[in-house]
């Protein structure tokens, strides 16, 4: 295979991904919008345009649950021994994966991140990679003894940028060190006070220390940055897998890249709607025109694409790892494995992207907010009502003036009379507990759970109250169990297999309150 042609596969797939231009990003940006609470498109001017908030409450009232059942503990996975010898490498294994995940990346946040988007957006979509980068730090010190500046320096991945020193082995006063001196100046410097005294050296110094992080690496995708195949059923079995994702410059140079600085930057993204319905809502990522941006910040977009392909002509096809940026290709490398793992709330059989509970939510928000905006339009009309009059039989300006205890000054009686509006009823208000009867239903976040009915506390058992709230809590479950056998399990096993390939030395870390030292090589 040339580079021409991975160039062509990528821009091929996509542009034909599901998840890029197509049906489903207008459903995901559609779902964005409608938790947000924008404004439909609807709206006429003068009439009541309130919306609804289900998306945002289902989704919030998800959250709290989903968050109790993975992050209240500190095991989101678990390994299971397969022989007698295996127990004890197990329960270390589950404790140093756990140990990664919570505490040398931020597990909770992870989590939360992932789970939100895979309600709200259909899938999250967790990245876990293993990350060997030498980082350089810059340090300043003051007032260091020699033994401190000694020991500072003597580290080989140290380097001195600045040093000055200052003080030292000095005797000033000592009659020792003045062989020619007279009476008159020796008395004048008993007078002074000067004695003998010695000064230690110290040190200001500026290092540049070079720091070598090589840790498993999790990281949450924005949906609308994963493309996968459009006949993909899992990430395993798909031919493209890729990652949209932004550098600047000086990241691309810190990375290897020396002619980052040539590269173009494609500004497609940052046109595509539902990157605008998640970052421009109140206008947080708006930029600085490009002649006032340092260039060294420039961002650049990049295709981390992953294919499979047969790129040695063997006949066999193998995972490449081909990073695209423009028209040019400037990485290419064969890797094991595709490192990303998803999880969705509604999953459909044989295909890769279920359902949001926003998909299952939308369309009820849009009628209840429809039979809000009716019942608000009625009671303003009840308030304020339309009138009819004869022409130049009434003061206009005082018509037209709606005021508590208002005059309207007419030339005979009658010239104004009021057009009641009718009462729309009760049928509006049983129409609202009916949708959120059925929204119940559909999601399972019901009063319940949410702990709002009194009236239920006061009218049941408590052995029936928690049978209640267990059943209204069973699709919730069955959401997390989804979440745990899928994605979650699978970025463990991600995690216990980049701990085997790239550890290459033991570390000694705490577990059950105890120091351990874990070697994940063995």
């Amino acid at each position: 295979m040339t580079e021409e042609m991975l160039l062509s596969i990528i821009d091929r797939e996509v542009g034909q991904s599901s998840s890029y231009g197509g049906e489903l990003s207008e459903q995901r940006r559609k779902a964005l919008e409608y938790y947000n609470g924008e404004p439909f498109g609807n709206e006429i001017e003068g009439r009541s345009s309130v919306v609804s908030t289900d998306v945002m409450d289902v989704v919030e009232w998800s959250m709290p649950i989903l968050m109790r059942i993975f992050g209240s503990g500190d095991q989101v996975g678990r390994f299971e021994p397969q022989n007698p010898e295996d127990v004890e490498m197990s329960e270390q294994a589950t404790d140093y994966c756990n140990y990664v995940f919570f505490r040398e990346n931020d597990g909770f946040k992870l989590l939360y991140d992932a789970m939100k988007d895979a309600l709200l957006s259909k899938t999250g979509i967790f990245k876990v990679i293993w990350k060997d980068d030498e980082e350089v730090e810059r340090e300043a010190y003051e007032g260091l003894s020699d033994e401190e500046f000694q020991l500072l320096v003597m580290d080989d991945a140290v380097e001195v940028v600045e040093h000055t020193a200052f003080g030292g082995d000095v005797v000033e006063g000592s009659e020792e060190m003045v062989e020619e001196e007279s009476v008159e100046e020796a008395q004048e410097r008993f007078r002074a006070k000067i004695y003998d005294y010695k000064t230690p050296t110290q040190h200001n110094v500026t290092i540049m220390r070079s720091v070598s992080k090589g840790k498993v690496d999790i990281e949450v995708v924005a949906p609308e940055e994963f493309y996968i195949s459009r006949n993909a059923r899992t990430i395993e079995d798909a031919g493209f897998v890729c990652h949209r994702t932004s550098y600047t410059v000086s990241q691309l140079i810190e990375m290897g890249f020396d002619d980052a600085a040539d590269y173009a930057s494609e500004e497609d993204q940052l046109s595509d709607p539902e990157y605008n319905a998640r970052n421009f809502r109140d206008n947080s990522l708006s930029s600085l025109p490009s002649d006032e941006t340092d260039a060294s910040m420039r961002e650049i977009w990049i295709d981390e694409a992953y294919i499979k392909c047969d790129w040695n002509g063997d006949g066999i096809s193998e995972i490449r790892k081909v990073w695209k940026t423009g028209d040019r290709i400037i990485s290419n490398e064969e890797v094991d494995r595709v490192p990303f793992t998803s999880i969705c709330p509604l999953p459909m059989p044989h295909k890769f992207y279920g359902f949001s509970m926003a998909d299952i939510v939308m369309d009820l928000q849009l009628i209840k907010s429809t039979l809000w905006r009716n019942i608000l339009d009625n009671i303003y009309h009840l308030n304020n009502g339309r009138f009819e009059c004869l022409d130049g039989r009434v003061n206009m300006d005082d018509l037209l003036t709606n005021r508590p205890a208002g005059v309207v000054r007419v030339k005979e009686m009658g010239a104004v009379r009021r057009l009641d509006a009718p009462d729309i009823g009760k049928a509006p208000y049983e129409m609202l507990n009916y949708i959120d009867t059925v929204r119940d239903g559909r999601t399972g976040i019901t009063k319940f759970n949410q702990g709002l009915d009194a009236n239920v506390l006061q009218q049941t058992t408590a052995t029936a109250f928690m049978q209640q709230m267990q059943s209204s809590q069973a699709r919730i479950e069955l959401i997390a169990r989804m979440f745990a056998e899928t994605g979650i399990k699978e970025m463990f096993l991600m995690i216990y297999e980049l701990l085997q390939k790239h550890s290459d030395k033991a570390k000694v870390v705490r577990l059950k309150n105890k120091w351990v030292e874990v070697d994940p090589a063995s």
